[in-house]
């Protein structure tokens, strides 16, 4: 009793952002820190939650500022629209992209990928450590929370393109409700040709991996470990062309989807509604750099249906899964040829 007495607990070390959040999800504070200072840690979380809060307003809060979300597998030819879209943003207004984050490699404090989108949307780096992926867009400045939010703050149009997430309806519920000007473009590709890619950059056990949140740094609050995925080619289909079936059945206002092919092909009349859906004018600036980021292909109709390996002699195992039910589905919903 005289040692709890003598304890000083005026002014215990501050605690970090993601230190609070944990303490407070978990409504355990022995559980993280010693119980003979997680009291005055509690008032001092409480009071840093809310300055946090009150100094980061919510994107829909700005006239004139919005959040695009590219939606995507890896090989969908993601990062060129990423890159499009940052450089189309309006005439001398400043932009910041994030390539990829909740990735593997990330060091992050957040229960999931959407609480951690919701929350650098609004340019609140604090719960994030290390991105995997700064380097890609901002490789002349090594990554802190200060200087991510330095650069995303006075943007006008900030750009995130993810690879791992594809609950797609799960994802953006909540995202909306804390980023009210986001606007999702949810971008398609034709699953022979995105697997195929995968295959060939070797990216399918990564891929695979990916999707478990452990991999990604979400959950392991109290230290458990990462479960695994065994790689396989019909295991990566069947996940591909379900996940293409559920995204075929969300509708939602602010969710654009557009197909890889139809860039390609009819990027004169595809890109015009993307622009519009975000806002953007059709204009001399924004035509020339469509013509530079999707020029005309020449016998388009052939050279997608070779990008897309359609008559590729397929393993016996990998020509199974792209004729089954839920593949032939997906080749319906979007569009696609179907597998003989």
């Amino acid at each position: 009793a005289q040692a709890i007495l003598a304890q000083d607990f005026s002014s215990p070390p501050p605690p970090k952002p993601y230190e609070c959040d944990i303490m407070l999800r978990l409504n355990r504070p022995d559980a993280v820190f010693f119980k003979l200072t997680w009291i005055p840690l509690v008032y001092q979380c409480s009071a840093a939650l809310l300055l946090r809060q009150n100094s980061s307003r919510a994107i829909g809060e700005e006239p004139g500022r919005y959040a695009v979300w590219v939606y995507a597998f890896g090989r969908t030819d993601s990062s060129t629209l990423q890159d499009f879209l940052l450089e189309a943003s309006p005439s001398g207004a400043t932009s910041f992209g994030l390539y990829e984050p909740c990735h593997e490699g990330d060091v992050v404090h957040f229960a999931n990928c959407s609480e951690e989108m919701a929350s650098i949307m609004n340019c609140d780096f604090e719960r994030v450590e290390h991105f995997k992926m700064w380097d890609i867009l901002h490789f002349h400045e090594p990554y802190s929370p200060e200087v991510a939010r330095r650069l995303c703050e006075p943007a006008a149009m900030r750009v995130f393109k993810t690879v791992g997430t594809h609950d797609i309806e799960n994802d953006l519920e909540s995202v909306f409700a804390q980023v009210p000007n986001l606007r999702v473009v949810n971008i398609i590709r034709d699953p022979r040709g995105t697997y195929f890619s995968a295959t060939a950059k070797d990216m399918v056990q990564g891929t695979l991996d990916d999707l478990i949140p452990e991999n990604r740094g979400f959950g392991m609050l109290l230290g458990e470990g990462a479960a695994g995925w065994s790689a396989s080619g019909p295991e990566y289909i069947s996940y591909l062309c379900n996940t293409l079936v559920k995204m075929s059945r969300f509708q939602r206002e602010n969710v654009l989807s557009v197909r890889f092919e139809d860039l390609v092909l009819s990027s004169s009349t595809e890109v015009p509604k993307l622009l519009d859906f975000l806002q953007l004018d059709w204009e001399p600036r924004t035509q020339d750099l469509t013509a530079r980021t999707y020029p005309q292909i020449l016998d388009g109709e052939s050279q997608i249906r070779a990008i897309n390996h359609l008559d590729t002699l397929w393993t016996p195992e990998d020509r199974a899964a792209f004729n089954s039910p839920e593949c032939q589905e997906a080749f319906q919903a979007w569009n696609y040829p179907l597998t003989s």
